[in-house]
């Protein structure tokens, strides 16, 4: 479909990441191959879902002042949990406790806060029905 990629992805911080607009929607994130025309962007509904929609755009998109990936510091766009559990990230104003909410996951709960990277296994806050505790990550997609 034809649209447009107009800024950085919101969503997650990388130099090849976009935000994209067509036929009235939005889609965030859309990533454009390194070394192609930068014409096509390919906007993922998912990792673990196949789904996906190519914007077709009418000037070559150029990411030289997209900031770079720092995993480090990045959150990423999609996360798996052990319980098996998917998230994906959400840019919103929305807050629990004075914590951003950051994901939202397929049990309708939310991650909220900070990813912890010190040890071993990363995690975060998970918002449950019955409150609020620490779930860890199996997968993290950047």
């Amino acid at each position: 479909m034809s649209g447009q990629c107009y800024e950085q992805s919101r969503i997650i911080i990388r130099e090849d990441a976009w935000r994209c607009q067509a036929e009235d929607q939005l889609f965030d994130p859309c990533f454009v191959k390194a070394g192609s025309k930068k014409m096509e962007a390919v906007c993922p509904q998912s990792p673990w879902v196949g789904d996906s929609v190519q914007i077709n755009v009418g000037i070559p998109l150029n990411n030289e002042h997209h900031k770079t990936l720092d995993m480090s510091r990045a959150f990423p766009w999609a996360i798996e949990l052990v319980n098996g559990e998917y998230c994906l990230a959400v840019n919103s104003n929305e807050q629990y406790d004075s914590m951003p909410v950051r994901y939202r996951c397929s049990n309708q709960n939310v991650l909220i806060g900070y990813l912890q990277r010190c040890k071993t296994a990363w995690s975060m806050l998970e918002k449950t029905p019955k409150g609020v505790i620490t779930v860890e990550l199996r997968r993290a997609w950047f």
